[in-house]
């Protein structure tokens, strides 16, 4: 029916489900990145962090076997074994117009990612990176709003070490198209971490 009617199939997106408060904020907050000119992005330094599990993921839809009769597969052909509770590893790293920072790592399991434990990350490490790329000291810190980054002690911090920083109530809520981290770098680390390689070693290669 559908190739009569000359439709093709496409595979729904999935996305975060956001409120129409949460769409209306992020409008407006966008809209005033606006005053962020083409020279001025050049100097914006974008952070990021993301769940690297230690285990592949699964591709349910590649993921599949051939056979005359389901009950000839073998049994190690057919299941795919997952562990219950798969080992993660944190990431923090950024990008800027002038070069990428270092990727650091968060055990999770040893270290809870709370404001005292991420500023500790920050003047150790994400603010020397940025500082390296910037010596004149002129770029504009961007991070988004989860709760360490948004607490008042981490929003008093960063007014205090960085010249310029996007507060919490400026960057725009849930929007990965903003922050090319989230958009393109992530995918595109993920891609080559997992090609026949898994872990954390591998990543640190990269």
């Amino acid at each position: 029916m559908t190739k009569e009617l000359g439709l093709k199939s496409y595979k729904r997106i999935r996305t975060s489900r956001r409120d129409e408060t949460v769409r209306q904020k992020g409008k407006t907050r966008c809209t005033n990145l606006d005053k962020f000119s083409k020279e001025k992005v050049k100097k914006i330094g974008f952070t990021d962090e993301k769940n690297f599990p230690s285990e592949i993921a699964h591709n349910r839809q590649n993921g599949r076997v051939y056979d005359k009769r389901k009950r000839d597969i073998h049994v190690k052909r057919l299941y795919h074994e997952s562990s219950q509770f798969t080992k993660k590893f944190m990431v923090f790293g950024g990008v800027c117009w002038r070069g990428k920072t270092r990727i650091h790592f968060i055990d999770t399991e040893k270290t809870k990612v709370n404001s005292e434990n991420f500023l500790k990350l920050l003047d150790r490490d994400l603010l020397p990176d940025f500082h390296q790329f910037y010596p004149e000291n002129d770029f504009v810190f961007q991070q988004k709003s989860a709760p360490s980054r948004a607490s008042p002690a981490t929003q008093q911090h960063l007014e205090e070490v960085t010249p310029s920083f996007i507060t919490k109530d400026e960057w725009p809520p849930q929007n990965p198209d903003c922050n090319p981290m989230d958009c393109s770098v992530w995918s595109s680390l993920s891609e080559k971490v997992y090609e026949g390689r898994t872990g954390k070693n591998s990543l640190r290669m990269k």
